[in-house]
C-alpha cells in the first residue's frame, strides 16, 4: 500500500537530470578520514571516495563512471 501511495500516475515518466556536481569541500572532508568513504547520489554512483574505500571497497580510481554504480556492481570483486 505505502508504495501505491508514493506513486503518482499524472507524474511525467521521463527522468529528471540529476547533479553530479561534487562540493570540493565534501571532498576535503571524506580525504581526511581514515577509514573507507564515499560520496554517491541517489542512484548509488560513486562520485568521489578516499584511499581507504580504494583499497577496500572496490578500486575505484580503476573503473569508468558508469562502473561505479554500487547497485548493479558487486564491490567484493575488484
Amino acid at each position: 500500500m505505502h508504495l501505491l501511495q508514493l506513486w503518482n500516475p499524472n507524474e511525467s515518466n521521463a527522468i529528471s537530470s540529476i547533479d553530479t556536481t561534487l562540493n570540493p569541500q565534501w571532498l576535503n572532508i571524506i580525504e581526511q578520514l581514515t577509514y573507507p568513504s564515499f560520496i554517491s547520489i541517489e542512484r548509488c554512483e560513486v562520485l568521489a571516495w578516499n584511499r581507504a574505500a580504494n583499497e577496500v571497497i572496490a578500486d575505484f580510481s580503476a573503473l569508468s563512471f558508469p562502473e561505479r554504480n554500487m547497485g548493479v556492481r558487486n564491490p567484493g570483486s575488484n
